[in-house]
């Protein structure tokens, strides 16, 4: 019997499974991932009997259920699961990969823009499947950032890992099961916190956006909003809004048509892009409009309203190799307290106090992720 892929969407932690032997599935005990991509190639009979064994859905034809997999361009929402098999692989741009932004703040590679827009369009749940750059290996910091990164949007990403991490793995590899450990611990962290994909963005600032504008593309104005940590809300109009700013017009917006159709704006585009970008910075200036975030040099912030707007949680991600120390959030509203909550820690009450029409919160460290639950 077919399984309903919007109740599948809802409960399944996806991976992509990058082996035929079923003992490959001792990986997965104790761990949250429960469904299974497959590629024909490893999708033997053994494995598949060996994962229903452990209550495990196998995520291919023949198999529990067969997903399709769309483009940035052309998906097909209605069926409650969204996969995403195209998009940038997410982390920070370092030495001759740089690219110089108009805000002159680190490049990040990132999905939010587009993934933020997809989610203004469909109800459906969003899980990304991109997979690891072939031919390279990566710290296990990486991955975290990567499933980070989907998670800022309310989206799954679909554990995937490079051949080096996964042949490591299968010949018990003690460092390679310590970073699995790490990234399994993560994936049960960002499943912990509440559901983002379903709140709205803490914000009063509304944005619209269309393809013509840049976005399907990462690296286009959703993208430098938010690597200035100014929160907003994608809305066709600026109904109940504060601020507006209408984005969807080509006439207004001169996005690089040498850059449409494209997964990323190419680097001799972003200066172009240089004028929306003032335009913002001059309109919103200071201006709080849910979340300010000081210090957040390469770090990605997204702010939702909890509990009907009774409290608010700021999902952050720091792009870095390195532990970022001394930032500060400015969140809109008068608060009693807060808490930083990452994987593997218990909870840590954070330092608050009143700036004007916030509440300031000071963070002495963030390693990778971090989700602040403001009360």
């Amino acid at each position: 019997m077919p399984l309903n892929l919007a109740l599948l969407a809802a409960q399944c932690i996806p991976a992509h499974w990058f082996s035929p032997d079923p003992r490959s599935l001792d990986l997965l005990t104790s761990t949250p991932i429960n469904g299974l991509l497959v590629d024909p190639p490893n999708l033997t009979p053994a494995l598949i009997t060996e994962a229903h064994r452990r209550s495990l859905k196998i995520l291919a034809p023949g198999a529990d259920a067969t997903i399709t997999q769309d483009t940035r361009d052309k998906i097909h929402p209605g069926s409650g699961l969204i996969v995403l098999s195209q998009g940038v692989w997410p982390g920070l741009r370092t030495g001759d990969d740089m690219i110089a932004t108009p805000s002159a703040a680190p490049w990040v590679d990132t999905n939010l823009g587009y993934l933020r827009y997809l989610r203004s369009q469909t109800q459906d749940t969003i899980w990304l499947a991109i997979r690891p750059p072939p031919g390279k290996s990566f710290p296990i910091r990486r991955y975290q950032q990567v499933m980070a990164d989907a998670a800022l949007a309310g989206a799954r990403w679909v554990i995937d890992i490079d051949n080096t991490m996964s042949t490591r793995l299968l010949a018990g590899d003690p460092s390679a099961k310590k970073d699995w450990t790490i990234l399994m611990q993560t994936s049960a962290f960002l499943h912990s916190i509440p559901d983002l994909g379903h709140l709205d963005s803490y914000s009063r600032l509304g944005v619209s956006v269309s393809p013509t504008t840049g976005a399907l593309v990462s690296g286009g104005v959703l993208d430098m909003l938010g690597a200035q940590h100014i929160p907003f809300q994608i809305v066709k109009n600026g109904t109940g809004m504060e601020q507006f700013f209408d984005f969807a017009d080509d006439s207004i917006v001169k996005f690089p048509k040498t850059s449409l159709g494209r997964t990323m704006v190419l680097p001799d585009d972003v200066g172009k892009l240089e004028p929306v970008y003032r335009r913002v910075e001059v309109t919103v200036g200071r201006t709080n409009f849910g979340l300010r975030v000081f210090n957040g040099a390469a770090i990605l912030s997204a702010p939702y309203s909890l509990s009907s707007g009774k409290s608010v949680g700021v999902l952050l991600v720091n792009y870095t190799d390195y532990v970022a120390e001394n930032i500060t959030l400015h969140v809109q509203g008068t608060w009693k307290k807060a808490t930083l909550e990452s994987p593997g820690q218990p909870p840590k009450p954070l330092s608050i106090y009143s700036v004007k029409t916030a509440t300031a919160i000071e963070i002495d460290a963030l390693d990778a992720i971090a989700f602040i639950r403001v009360e």
